[in-house]
């Protein structure tokens, strides 16, 4: 969700910022017009009856466990998941809770169209690295793909590298992503192919 939300702020002020770089969320959920209505209306109903609360968990290790499992852990190890976990609960009667806000897993009031979205990466102005696990959102999520070959072909400034991992590949490859990253902010030019 970061990486979608930086290219909006990337594109809107890009007098404030020199480079972005994006991992594993270069594309917003998008929807057809035809679904803004529908989509309105489950949005503001799971905001009206707060459907989502957060789960309890007797210990960090289940919780882990679980995390490592699930469709965008897929690929972490659970000690790699102990440490997400970790700087993400509290303790709470009867052991651990998520922090994170439970209204992230609503639907969003309004989602972008493809028509709005391509606008925003149309005006980007700085350069932009998206980097993407090989196990991450875009083999999770099919509608996915395809769709950084639209974006390079609408704005040069959008360079592409690929990393071994799931969506969280800057855990379990860290020297690759930190690699990367530092030629990108050096050069703004991928020299080193990994």
């Amino acid at each position: 969700m970061s990486g979608i939300i930086s290219i909006l702020y990337s594109a809107t002020y890009s007098d404030h910022i020199d480079k972005t770089v994006v991992l594993d969320s270069l594309f917003p959920y998008v929807k057809e017009p035809s679904e803004v209505v529908k989509n309105l209306r489950k949005a503001s109903d799971d905001h009206v009856n707060d459907g989502f609360r957060s789960k309890v968990y007797k210990d960090e290790s289940i919780l882990a466990e679980i995390k490592s499992q699930s469709t965008w852990y897929l690929g972490l190890d659970v000690e790699l998941c102990k440490l997400m976990v970790e700087r993400n609960t509290v303790p709470c009667q009867g052991g651990i809770k998520q922090l994170y806000d439970p209204k992230l897993r609503y639907n969003s009031i309004m989602y972008l169209t493809k028509d709005h979205y391509s606008e925003f990466i149309k005006s980007l102005e700085k350069p932009v690295l998206y980097l993407e696990g090989d196990k991450g959102v875009n083999s999770i999520l099919p509608v996915m793909k395809g769709l950084i070959g639209a974006v390079k072909s609408m704005n040069s400034l959008v360079e592409h590298e690929v990393i071994e991992g799931p969506h969280h590949f800057h855990m379990s490859n860290p020297d690759s992503t930190a690699l990367t990253i530092e030629t990108f902010l050096n050069n703004s030019v991928i020299a080193a192919r990994l």
